[in-house]
């Protein structure tokens, strides 16, 4: 109902004292279409209904539907179970309770019949902060007034409506003075008939009745509330005197200030109301902090009622609740209650499961396996989008239940259920995940449960049978999951068990090249250190060299980034290096040469101009030197200049931008198209060709230059645009920028929808979804071809339409494909982090293996075979093997220690123990 509908029925209720008649003209205008809808049809809907919520009863839109037409169809017994099914699952409205309410009081015949709307009011009542139902618990309870202490017990029912709704500045008048209106008509029952002589009895019975009547005002007056003016005018009229008491004054006066500061609040409340949006952050940033100032525990705890109930699919707002009564009031029962509320708003949300778990209380060993019991089946129902949230409410549960456990033995009934409960986690997040999604966060279920059979139990056989389990996965590959395991074993086997474990693992993890097996072998070296004899340690080293250089080795330019004073050879960057690695017989430009003359040969004339120009940011200076060109037959040496002002260098660099991912048919003309509206541009630059038969391509990127640094401002506004269908990425040239990184937290204004139909385009998802609320963006992810990977993110305004949307959407159809929608909650990336090796033993493994031929700077095939002869026999690597000159060159250049000059086998020499060998 909307405001006016609402503050008329209101005025009917405190004028006339009739509950039905505040819902009489709702009900009518909701059955107005009554007689267009026919039976008939009411009844295919109703069956159509039944067999959905049969598939899916947590569907809320679906229960509002049904017991919509169970209304209209007057089918009202059907409609109190419904009714009463849905409040299982979720929260009811205040309109819905007054809806079930008005249902049941026209079929009220009895005493039981009456108390059954009691416990309706009851429940209702405590959901959500409601003045309507408080005030129509109110009206109901004085049909007892006949009852043997029913005048108490009416009074007792408004004073509690006071308590929970007499704060609220717009509504709570509404119990005032329907409190104030029940004790005149006590007040008048006790007053004389004209013409009669009044008793003593009477006479005092009617001064204390207007002594209660008059503190019911002093309290209303001193409540800042609206319409206080005539509060006060009714005071005056009742006391019958023209001054009224200091003290009521003083109250009043500072309850209009409170009102006046709370006035601007309320009625921007009323307009985000009137406009359906939300009023989340007029709470969260005006209202709640405007009484946690003023310090009023009451006043404080019915503001965040009102916010709750306004909001009550934000998470954070139940948890702020919950946490002010934690810590500032010290009620664990009432914190308790808030979350209980909050789960059936938000289920989705694992945290308040997991606090509602650990809040569980131990009455009795037994009765807490049953209240895990009741929370994981509720929480599972609901079910949650992603398998950590799930794992934090199983793991939260299993907490509970071992810190209860205090005789660890076989035979004890709780251990039985622990191993149920662990049981039961396994089976659930099988059946309900993706296969591998307990790999995914290291089998942490199976991994507890493994380590409480061992530690608590002493049962070794069912620790291995687990762990054999977890690394009968994908986590076999992984060398922390081996560490753990042996780690824990080592006190329960013998030290041979041990060794074995260690050469299985070594094994395990070198069958994988994607693996860093050196920290194993590290392990196990020290274990044989401590534990073995030299002979064992000698074996150990020789079986980690022998598997992990089986191990496909890391791109020796990674290596080199990941230390300090690292040698860059990528082509076209400076380096550090004095020397020039060869790639294909191609030159690479350094750091600080003198003057360098670079031999390369003639291109077509299309490209002449080109080919000249580096695409490396110091030599900016070359791409001017066409003048320092001298042709010589079919040769050309292009002179370097390396004294060029570095100034200039750096001006022209912060006027040039990168562009890559270019098609590499895209002739300079569509370049031009594309950013001549950025500003002048001086130069475009491509940054090599390849020839490819008969024509020659360049290789997908290229540099462009303006006149103006605003240039390159406009120009990064159109990055990911289109160009020949492929999005183009636009850069500032020599400039290592921060890469956007999209949030990976959960977001619930945004929904991740996958399995999309590829010839879906964003307008046709803007259609799909924004019927469904205010949409803040709509973002396809595309591939480097411009084609779709069936992918999109969609960002709502606020969590509502999120919400309905995922509802709404979920499992349908779009363009032939059938969608999944979710929230958006990526995972986070692991980070591989690398050991370095701190054993010599290990230092020979990472060089006794040729690095790939697609990695590094290494000489080509040919060429390596020409170097093997020069190679002295005395410090060939392995049987027949020559060194890695590659090798050779990044650890000459990044090791500055001074190596000895007997060469142990397999370790590679740098070209200061060359000239030592050779006496230069």
């Amino acid at each position: 109902m909307d405001s006016e509908s609402d503050s008329s029925a209101i005025d009917l209720e405190v004028e006339g004292g009739d509950a039905d008649n505040s819902l009489s003209s709702f009900m009518s205008s909701n059955s107005s279409d009554e007689c267009i809808v026919t039976a008939g049809d009411m009844t295919k809907e109703i069956a159509e209904l039944k067999e959905i919520l049969s598939n899916n009863p947590f569907d809320y839109n679906k229960n509002c539907e049904y017991i919509e037409i169970l209304q209209k169809k007057k089918m009202h017994a059907e409609m109190r179970i419904a009714m009463d099914s849905m409040n299982k699952m979720y929260p009811l409205t205040e309109e819905m309770w007054l809806k079930w309410i008005k249902v049941e009081k026209k079929g009220l015949a009895s005493t039981s019949d009456r108390d059954y709307i009691k416990s309706l009011l009851e429940r209702g009542t405590k959901e959500y902060i409601s003045p309507l139902l408080w005030l129509e618990y109110c009206q109901f309870a004085i049909g007892d007034m006949g009852q043997p202490n029913g005048k108490e017990y009416v009074r007792s029912v408004y004073e509690r409506a006071i308590d929970n709704v007499g704060l609220h500045v717009t509504k709570g008048k509404l119990i005032w003075d329907s409190y104030v209106e029940f004790e005149k008509i006590i007040l008048s029952s006790f007053q004389p008939i004209v013409g009669s002589v009044p008793s003593q009895e009477s006479l005092e019975r009617e001064k204390n009745q207007e002594q209660r009547l008059m503190r019911i005002f002093k309290r209303q007056l001193a409540v800042p509330l609206t319409s206080m003016e005539t509060t006060m005018t009714e005071y005056i009229e009742l006391i019958s005197t023209e001054t009224v008491d200091e003290n009521v004054t003083k109250s009043y006066t500072t309850a209009l200030k409170a009102l006046e500061d709370r006035l601007g609040i309320e009625q921007e409340i009323n307009r985000l109301k009137t406009e359906q949006t939300p009023t989340l952050t007029v709470y969260r940033d005006k209202y709640i902090p405007l009484e946690l100032n003023g310090g009023n525990p009451s006043r404080i705890i019915c503001v965040y009622e009102r916010a709750v109930c306004e909001n009550c699919l934000e998470p954070s707002l139940w948890k702020s609740y919950a946490k002010y009564i934690e810590t500032k009031l010290k009620d664990i029962d009432l914190a308790t209650s808030v979350y209980h509320r909050a789960v059936k708003n938000c289920p989705w949300d694992a945290s308040l499961w997991v606090t509602i778990l650990r809040s569980c209380k131990p009455l009795d060993r037994d009765n807490i396996y049953n209240q895990v019991s009741v929370v994981l089946s509720t929480s599972t129902k609901y079910g949650f989008t992603d398998v950590k949230n799930c794992l934090d409410v199983w793991d939260a549960a299993l907490d509970v239940l071992q810190l209860e456990i205090l005789d660890w033995s076989e035979e004890n009934e709780q251990v039985l259920q622990m191993r149920e409960i662990l049981q039961k986690a396994i089976d659930y997040i099988t059946s309900k995940y993706p296969p591998g999604s307990l790999e995914t966060y290291h089998c942490r279920i199976q991994r507890r449960w493994a380590r409480l059979e061992l530690t608590k139990l002493n049962n070794l056989a069912a620790y291995q049978t687990l762990w054999r389990s977890i690394l009968s996965t994908t986590l076999r590959d992984n060398a922390h999951m081996w560490l753990e395991y042996i780690r824990l074993i080592s006190n329960y086997v013998d030290l041979e068990s041990i060794r074995k474990t260690y050469q299985e693992a070594i094994v395990a993890l070198t069958k994988h090249p994607d693996q860093n097996p050196y920290v194993l072998a590290e392990a196990w070296i020290d274990f044989e250190r401590f534990n073995g004899t030299m002979t064992t340690i000698i074996a150990a080293e020789n079986k980690c060299r022998t598997r992990c250089s089986k191990v496909k080795r890391v791109n020796p330019v990674a290596i080199a980034k990941s230390k300090k004073g690292n040698v860059n050879i990528k082509k076209g960057n400076p380096t550090n290096s004095n020397k020039i690695p060869l790639r294909n017989n191609k030159k690479y430009v350094l750091e600080k040469p003198v003057a360098k003359i670079v031999q390369v040969p003639t291109p077509p004339a299309e490209v002449e101009e080109a080919m000249l120009v580096s695409p490396n940011k110091d030599s900016t200076n070359k791409r001017k030197a066409t003048d320092d060109v001298i042709h010589s037959g079919t040769k050309k040496l292009a002179v370097v200049n390396e004294s060029a002002p570095q100034c200039e260098q750096k001006e022209e660099d912060e006027r040039t931008v990168f562009l890559s991912n270019l098609s590499f048919t895209a002739p300079e003309e569509s370049i031009h198209t594309l950013l001549k509206e950025c500003g002048n541009i001086l130069s475009i630059r491509f940054g090599g060709f390849v020839k490819k038969k008969m024509s020659i391509k360049h290789k997908g990127f290229a540099y462009v230059t303006f006149s103006e640094e605003s240039g390159v401002e406009n120009a990064l506004k159109l990055d990911r645009c289109l160009l020949n269908g492929r999005p183009v990425y636009i850069s500032p040239y020599g400039k290592k920028i921060k890469a956007f990184k999209y949030s990976n937290e959960l977001d619930k204004n945004k929904l991740y929808v996958r399995n999309l139909n590829s010839k879906t385009d964003k307008e046709g998802l803007q259609r799909v979804f924004d019927k469904f609320g205010e949409l803040v963006d709509v973002r396809l992810v595309m591939r480097r071809d411009g084609t779709s990977k069936g992918i999109a993110y969609i960002e709502y305004a606020n969590v509502d339409d999120a919400t309905k949307a995922l509802l709404e959407t979920n499992k349908t159809e779009i363009d032939g494909n059938k969608v999944v929608v979710a929230l958006s909650d990526p995972s986070k990336r692991t980070i591989k982090e690398g050991v370095d090796s701190a054993t010599s033993a290990i230092k020979e493994m990472a060089v006794d293996k040729e690095p790939s031929r697609s990695g590094g700077h290494g000489v080509s095939r040919g060429q390596r075979t020409q170097l093997a002869a020069w190679v002295p026999r005395c410090i060939a690597v392995g049987k027949g093997r020559t060194g890695n000159v590659e090798t050779m060159d990044v650890q000459s250049t990044d090791d500055k220690t001074e190596r000895p000059e007997s060469a142990s086998l397999g370790i590679m020499k740098s070209n200061e123990d060359f000239r030592k060998l050779l006496g230069i």
